[in-house]
């Protein structure tokens, strides 16, 4: 059925019934994607996807106009699909349309993949293929290898491929579709990312398929308690709705318009983009990954700095942008005192002064945090692979 996301923006959604798309959302998008009608075509894509998809395909055939709104929504739902290992494809954009999408949307995985049948083998081979070249048996090294050379929206395709070739071997699967599909509706089932799944099922001692308990003998522990965060409600046991009511706290403690939360990643190194408010998206697109985390980070203390000192100059050009000339940093620590992530928040002020009531609240609020992350690791990360092995068994026993 043909739905208008926004009866203002001139653009028309329609889903394929009947197709021969199976198990990919296919949606014909006729009109004008724009800053007007991004919302609701984000809106009508997102609608439209069960837990059983692979992906979607967009068929922009009918597409007569794409600014360069239009290509940041398309990158934000890609982006969206990807933390839960679907891929978004794109089919029959006109020349104009088509020259948008190659020159503005490559750094964001973007592809016009011309016929319809091209853009709907892309999503179902770059989704449940694993690599064949990049075994688990050679270990996380190989994988994290081939990461590190990838765009940084596209570097947990290498891990999520190990891991759909490991569980199908592992629990001898019909194919990499059967395993792709638990792995998803497992990380689906605790609000999970899947490529945080992944990797906690590769670096987690194997378990033989023969046991009944992954982690026998473990023992669950309530969350521990973090007042800075109790008020809100729905980020109980979801990962990225901590890390947002995490980043929400430092910047109202710090008196802040925007920042952002990364967390060490344990994969290919560096630090990882979790949560950002108040920047542009082309913040997100260009730092998912910052391979070399600024000295702060490691000295695990709080720091301020002016930004006309930030090495990256895109960077510098977008907070100069928005109007921002220091940023806050607030190192989290686990319980050895090592650093697993930051919180930093930007100021409009050249050397923004913080009391001594504000560095300890914000300790604290890291504290809390660093508690939280560690409590959730221990229990509902082991709760989810607990999950995957009893349904890999189950599949596994009801075919032999």
């Amino acid at each position: 059925m043909p739905t208008n996301p926004d009866s203002a923006s001139h653009l028309w959604v329609t889903k394929r019934v009947g197709e021969s798309a199976r198990d990919v959302v296919l949606l014909g998008v006729a009109g004008e994607l724009d800053a007007c009608s991004a919302v609701g075509l984000r809106e009508a894509v997102l609608g439209t996807v069960t837990p059983a998809d692979r992906g979607v395909v967009l068929d922009l055939a009918d597409v007569t106009l794409v600014s360069a709104a239009g290509i940041r929504a398309l990158g934000e739902v890609a982006a969206t699909l990807a933390n839960t290992g679907r891929r978004l494809a794109l089919a029959n954009c006109r020349h104009t349309v088509g020259e948008i999408v190659r020159q503005i949307g490559a750094p964001l995985a973007l592809v016009n993949h011309g016929a319809v049948a091209a853009a709907l083998a892309a999503v179902r081979d770059e989704t449940t293929t694993p690599d064949r070249t990049v075994e688990p048996s050679q270990g996380l090294a190989l994988l994290r290898e081939r990461a590190r050379h990838l765009p940084g929206a596209l570097r947990t395709r290498p891990l999520i491929a190990g891991a759909v070739s490991e569980l199908r071997d592992r629990y001898d699967l019909p194919d990499s579709d059967s395993a792709f599909l638990l792995l998803r509706l497992s990380s689906q089932q605790y609000n999970l990312k899947i490529r945080l799944l992944a990797l906690a099922f590769l670096n987690a001692p194997p378990a033989h398929p023969d046991q009944q308990t992954w982690f026998p003998g473990r023992v669950r522990d309530t969350a521990p308690p973090v007042p800075f965060a109790d008020a809100p409600r729905g980020w109980r046991g979801n990962h990225g709705a901590f890390l947002s009511a995490v980043l929400t706290a430092s910047m109202s403690i710090m008196d802040s318009e925007a920042g952002y939360l990364q967390l060490a990643d344990h994969f290919v190194g560096g630090l990882r983009l979790e949560s950002q408010q108040g920047l542009p998206s082309r913040f997100t697109e260009r730092f998912t990954y910052v391979d070399e985390p600024l000295p702060a980070f490691g000295s695990g203390a709080q720091s301020t700095r002016n930004l006309n000192d930030e090495p990256d100059a895109t960077a510098r050009s977008i907070f100069r942008t928005e109007g921002f000339r220091s940023v806050h940093s607030l190192p989290l620590l686990d319980e050895d005192g090592q650093p697993i992530g930051m919180v930093s928040t930007l100021h409009k002020d050249d050397e923004p002064r913080t009391s001594s009531a504000q560095r300890t609240e914000l300790r604290a609020v890291a504290r809390q945090s660093s508690a939280w992350l560690d409590w959730y690791h221990r229990t509902i990360m082991l709760d989810a692979l607990e999950r995957l092995h009893n349904v890999a068994r189950t599949s596994m026993a009801d075919r032999h």
